[in-house]
């Protein structure tokens, strides 16, 4: 009986590894994906180090829900679809061994139990409504399943031959499967009868699909290629050319002339039937693709890849909406509930898994930016968003818990940059005609505006007591400002091209500015005197912070490369290598012990300073416009990325706990 188990999806990393392990275990999926991580840069022999998965705030990134225990490992599942009986809608299907469990997913009760004294079943099949059931055994043998009665039936294929997949049309009257060769069958599941041999293939077929009333068949093959079958005629409507190795996965809803297939080649591709078109390649995954999905409507797609993750994908942008992990064993098969709410993986470590898979509502668009983001910022508890859309006047206060624009101000220009107060009371912006804005994040009201660049401002910060200002603009200036007059205080002069990015010390001493010029300046807002010059990056700097005491500064450059400095000495401390994007955002921990980096190439990473090596590595969605520790810890991490739908952008919020050494 399984039982339901609630709680966060942690995944252990970085944990010791025995080159004898490996040798061992040449073949094994999940120390491959270790393997990756680790070349990656996480260091093993860790120990202490455990990362928690980003736990959601809002609906952009869908998180673990709950868990379903078995007693073996779970070699598929299947879930029933809109046209079951509403008692019946719920069903999900786990292959154990060699029974298939049938449960009610809303409450975790074991409904039914089908079995045969057949051996292990590798594959289950349901058909939406929920009365026929179709399974594959170990030995290569097919049953079809009455699920009401619970009697089974061996449907042979020609010439005895063993099945190594098999698909079931939505109204469950057809059947499909592929032998080791070349011959395809498809049967009648109620006379057990074979309809047609889709002839000798060109290639050996891996995957098969059927459309929901039968009359169409996909075939994934060795040969990169997938074919488009009319089942009567057993002609071959289209042939999917793109992939560059073998299709391991397909899907097929021909009612919507939609196809999706996965390949060793780690893509997934979305075809028109009609016209054999990829209308959108998938990328994100490390390893092979291994298990597809596509939504009743074709928005959505779910795979999973032998990189022990599950992705959540807009068909239509091609964005990657959630990145789902907390197995401990790889997983065999995956899908997605009719409603298109849940994301269910089955699992050799003998759990099912339930994600959520609300993603990106409509509600949510209407109030989004209309292009890009140009800049992004938190509160010190990371409970309110700002941002700046690259198309529009307007800046933008969000909700993190609701994903819900708070507050909406709207400039005399494009805004470029944003900043918050510490306490959350003050949002400040810079525009493309050289002005700054100051609002009242409560009311909307703008408080004061701020004159003296000559060109766009590229860059604001406000000092922790918010009584300061700092400013870098297009003009190549760096500017401190009074919060309260508005007044220009200091112009600081240096830089050969535009600042891209300032910060202020704590005590607001010291003022730090990132330019094109691939240079980064310390200077002391007490004097107006200029201090060390780093000029150690190869490309421009887009993010720069300073530690609590003043003392030391990182900064984040197109070089896809962070870098420690010490602001007494002026030499680098560390080079944080292992972004392969430019790197966006950059912190500092309170206590100084660790920093983190945020990069387009949608990922978060955590350094300890005292060594440089790599902590740990976050995915996330989208590229990663802004990172922070949350209030005073060193342990709780913030980042904000972009995320997209139809020409309306986002920031998606998440949250990483490092468990371990402070």
């Amino acid at each position: 009986m399984a039982s339901p188990t609630f709680g966060n999806a942690t995944a252990i990393l970085a944990q010791e590894l025995h080159a004898g392990l490996i040798r061992d275990l040449p073949n094994d999926r999940r120390l491959r994906a270790l393997m990756k991580k680790v070349e990656a840069g996480v260091p093993a022999g860790s120990p202490w180090l455990r990362l928690e998965r980003p736990v959601a705030a809002w609906e952009e990134h869908p998180g673990f829900l709950k868990m379903f225990t078995f007693d073996g490992p779970v070699n598929c599942i299947a879930l029933s679809g809109k046209e079951a009986p509403p008692e019946r809608q719920n069903w999900l299907l786990a292959a154990v061994r060699n029974v298939i469990i049938i449960l009610d997913m809303g409450t975790g009760r074991e409904l039914q139990r089908l079995e045969n004294n057949a051996d292990d079943v590798m594959f289950v099949a349901l058909g939406s409504d929920g009365r026929r059931a179709l399974s594959l055994s170990l030995e290569g043998k097919v049953w079809g399943w009455d699920v009401e009665t619970g009697d089974s039936r061996e449907i042979r294929l020609g010439h005895s031959q063993k099945a190594s997949q098999v698909a079931l049309s939505a109204d469950g009257h057809c059947g499909i499967a592929c032998a080791p060769g070349d011959t395809v069958w498809v049967w009648d599941t109620e006379s057990g009868a074979v309809l047609q041999e889709l002839g000798r293939q060109v290639s050996t077929v891996l995957c098969v699909a059927l459309s929901g009333d039968g009359r169409r068949a996909l075939t994934g093959a060795q040969d990169h290629l997938a074919r488009v079958w009319d089942v009567e005629s057993v002609r071959i409507l289209q042939t999917l050319s793109g992939h560059s190795d073998e299709i391991l996965a397909v899907k097929l809803r021909a009612d919507i002339g939609r196809a999706l297939t996965g390949s060793s080649d780690c893509t997934l591709r979305v075809w028109n039937l009609e016209t054999g078109k990829c209308l959108q390649i998938l990328s994100g995954h490390s390893m092979p693709v291994r298990e597809v999905d596509l939504s009743p409507d074709g928005l959505r797609a779910l795979s999973g890849s032998d990189d022990g993750t599950l992705r959540l994908w807009d068909t239509i942008t091609g964005e990657c909406l959630s990145i789902f992990s907390g197995h401990s064993e790889s997983f065999w098969s995956i899908a997605l509930t009719w409603d298109g709410h849940h994301a269910i993986s089955g699992s050799r470590d003998h759990t099912v898994r339930v994600w959520d898979a609300k993603c990106q509502e409509d509600h949510h668009v209407t109030s989004g930016h209309s292009h890009y983001l140009k800049s992004l910022a938190l509160n010190a508890d990371a409970q309110w968003a700002l941002t700046a859309g690259s198309a529009d006047a307007i800046t933008r206060i969000w909700d993190v818990q609701t994903g819900r624009a708070k507050q909406v101000f709207t400039s005399p220009s494009h805004a470029n940059c944003v900043s918050f107060s510490s306490d959350g009371h003050r949002a400040l912006s810079g525009c493309e005609d050289g002005r700054m804005q100051l609002w009242d994040a409560a009311t909307g009201a703008c408080l004061r505006q701020f004159r003296g660049h000559f060109e766009e401002i590229l860059s604001v910060a406000i000092s922790v007591d918010g009584r300061r200002v700092v400013s870098g603009s297009d003009d190549w200036m760096v500017r401190i400002w009074n919060a309260e007059t508005g007044d220009s205080i200091l112009v600081f002069q240096g830089h050969s091209n535009a600042v891209l990015c300032v910060a202020l010390s704590a005590d607001g001493r010291r003022a730090v500015s990132g330019s094109w010029d691939h240079t980064v300046r310390v200077w002391d807002t007490k004097t107006g005197a200029a201090g060390h010059v780093f000029s150690e990056h190869s490309g421009p700097i887009r993010s720069v912070a300073m530690s609590a005491d003043g003392l030391w500064v990182v900064s984040g450059s197109d070089d896809q490369k962070a870098r420690v400095w010490s602001v007494r000495t002026g030499k680098v401390r560390h080079v944080l290598s292992g972004h392969t994007g430019v790197v966006l955002s950059v912190a500092l921990s309170a206590n100084g012990r660790r920093a983190i980096s945020g990069s387009w190439d949608r990922t978060v990473r955590v350094w300890d300073l005292q060594t440089g090596r790599c902590l740990a590595i976050f995915e996330c969605p989208g590229r990663v416009l802004a990172v922070q520790f949350t209030r005073d810890s060193a342990s709780h991490i913030a980042a904000a990325c972009e995320v997209g739908r139809h020409g309306s952008y986002r920031p998606a919020i998440f949250f990483f706990e490092l468990r371990g050494r402070p």
